[in-house]
């Protein structure tokens, strides 16, 4: 179930992977010596058991084909693995921003002006949780464009403005709709005075 949901929700990292297997070794013979035990057992098996043997069997199959279906049909629905880690690294670009976005905000709070560069908020008055993207360790782009108003540019790997269109979101959230690739949102520091 865990390894099922962790492949599903995009992180399924090589330490993981080899944690199943090292599950799979352990819990692999004690199943084995089960099977064993219950052949050994099906030549003592009265002729009614052998007539639900069919029945048995057809059950075990369409329990299988059950799953199958049911982890076919999520992966269909929610995206493969890597579409939903692209997904999980999008958001956390999203809030990453909106951090920076208030850091901002409070920086031109405290010195009457806009920083020049991203590093300036670094230190005991902020708390910038990331200046760089998750997946690809670059720096977001920053740029005041005039006055109080700027720039921050990420590049995301999908299109969080698709499909959500129709729903009702707060402005907050809209305003941060993206496309693919490099997007760029255009911004206005307001101090908190």
């Amino acid at each position: 179930i865990t390894l099922l949901s962790r492949l599903l929700n995009g992180d399924p990292t090589t330490g993981f992977i080899l944690k199943v297997l090292a599950v799979f070794l352990v819990t692999g013979p004690i199943f084995g010596y089960y099977f064993w035990d219950v052949r050994q057992a099906e030549d003592e098996v009265v002729t009614s058991a052998a007539r639900a043997k069919p029945i048995i069997r057809a059950l075990v199959i369409g329990s299988v084909l059950v799953v199958v279906i049911t982890v076919g049909f999520a992966i269909y629905l929610v995206g493969t693995p890597g579409q939903q880690r692209d997904v999980r690294l999008d958001d956390q670009r999203i809030s990453d921003l909106q951090n920076i976005s208030n850091n901002i905000d409070i920086y031109l709070e405290i010195n009457e002006e806009m920083p020049s560069y991203l590093s300036e908020m670094v230190g005991p008055r902020f708390y910038v949780r990331s200046l760089e993207d998750p997946g690809t360790g670059l720096f977001y782009e920053y740029r005041v464009i005039e006055g109080t108003k700027y720039e921050l540019c990420a590049n995301f790997a999908t299109d969080n403005s698709e499909g959500r269109r129709s729903e009702r979101r707060p402005f907050s959230e809209t305003a941060w709709e993206h496309g693919a690739g490099l997007t760029c949102f255009q911004l206005t520091a307001r101090a908190e005075r």
